[in-house]
């Protein structure tokens, strides 16, 4: 069992639209799985993006702040990587965390 993480940005208090990105993955045995991009290759990437957001959620639509997901980050720091299990695609940056490369849900 696992749980997504997204950040919302761009929202229109009028309409209501706004824009969702998905941002990682903790799953449980496996560390955590940060969504990488062209423009994503590292942690430090990763973390100026997520605090570009208007706010950080769960795939449950449940709000938590940039210190809660960093825990749920070191919760799960020693677990399977995707990345050398599944290397298609995916990466490890400088510092060993893994990047999947592809839209992961």
């Amino acid at each position: 069992m696992g749980m997504n993480y997204h950040v919302v940005k761009n929202s229109c208090h009028c309409c209501g639209r706004r824009y969702v990105e998905h941002v990682g993955k903790a799953s449980y045995k496996w560390a955590f799985s940060f969504q990488g991009a062209d423009e994503i290759r590292n942690f430090e990437q990763w973390i100026k993006n997520v605090k570009s957001a208007e706010f950080i959620a769960d795939e449950n639509d449940v709000v938590i702040s940039l210190e809660e997901l960093l825990a749920v980050i070191e919760e799960h720091r020693d677990g399977k990587r995707h990345a050398e299990y599944y290397p298609n695609g995916n990466w490890l940056d400088e510092n060993g965390n893994s990047f999947l490369g592809l839209d992961f849900c």
